[in-house]
């Protein structure tokens, strides 16, 4: 490609088989117009750059889905709305093993399907699981610490299911892909991986930022709002009949057994 004036000079050979030779392509265009120039293979050229099988190639800065924008949201701002509508916000819960992440305000009730009901009130209490076989069958045989996106669609998908069904099948600030976030099972409160340690509780207003065995630190309140000083649910599972939790006072991993109440704050990726 070379310049001609104000114009550009694009040479673009096109290919439907051996036996459909189409040539040499020559189009001159202006930058000031909007041409858009079909050709065999298919090829679309517009303003000089070359869409093929309708990929445009090109730079620019990408969109940030909770700002809307270029930039990025600070932990604790509201997300504009997603494409599927409605009323309320996302809250923006930060980075973690390369993707961000979303949660939802409290108060998020407990029916299934639930469609914006987070209204800040309390979070949400109820089983990891009220029946079998979720109940009593280790669903994941080898459960994530760090990524809950997966294991949390297949356990949702098991018979007697409840914290992660609830998750996955809430509809909120026009996004429906929530989930029930994975946890470190390891029981420290000087450990810091985990999706829901590095996620909600490190961001939560209930932090504290442990770093000797007593875990005996002052809260240092983080930018997410209604947690309760209490236990919550993860999605990595124990055994046939524990689930994980983390621990929203001393920062300590704990367990359950899943036919107990925890509270639930589930949360998105992109």
């Amino acid at each position: 490609m070379k310049s001609i004036n104000q114009g550009f000079l694009i040479q673009a050979k096109a290919f439907m088989g051996q036996k459909n030779f189409l040539g040499t392509i020559v189009i001159c265009f202006s930058l000031c117009l909007f041409d858009v120039f079909v050709c065999a293979e298919p090829t679309i050229v517009i303003r000089g750059a070359v869409i093929r099988g309708a990929r445009l190639g090109g730079g620019g800065a990408s969109t940030d889905q909770c700002t809307g924008t270029g930039s990025s949201a600070a932990i604790g701002d509201q997300c504009v709305t997603g494409a599927l509508g409605g009323t309320k916000h996302a809250l923006y819960a930060g980075t973690y093993n390369g993707y961000k992440y979303m949660t939802t305000p409290s108060g998020c009730g407990t029916a299934i399907p639930s469609t914006d009901t987070c209204n800040g009130g309390a979070d949400s209490v109820m089983q990891w699981a009220s029946g079998a076989p979720a109940s009593n069958t280790k669903i994941i045989a080898s459960p994530s610490t760090v990524d809950g996106k997966a294991q949390s669609a297949t356990i949702a998908a098991t018979t007697g299911s409840v914290a992660a069904k609830f998750c996955e099948e809430m509809t909120f600030g026009g996004y429906d892909d929530w989930y029930l976030p994975a946890m470190n099972t390891v029981s420290d409160c000087t450990n810091y991986s985990g999706e829901i340690y590095q996620v909600l509780y490190k961001n939560s207003n209930q932090y504290r930022p442990n770093n000797n065995a007593s875990c005996n630190a002052a809260i240092v309140a983080g930018p997410l709002p209604g947690f309760q000083a209490s236990y919550y649910w993860s999605s990595t599972e124990v055994n046939t009949n524990v689930a994980g939790g983390q621990i929203f006072i001393s920062g300590l991993q704990t367990s359950g057994y899943k036919s107990v109440n925890f509270y639930v704050r589930c949360v998105r990726r992109y």
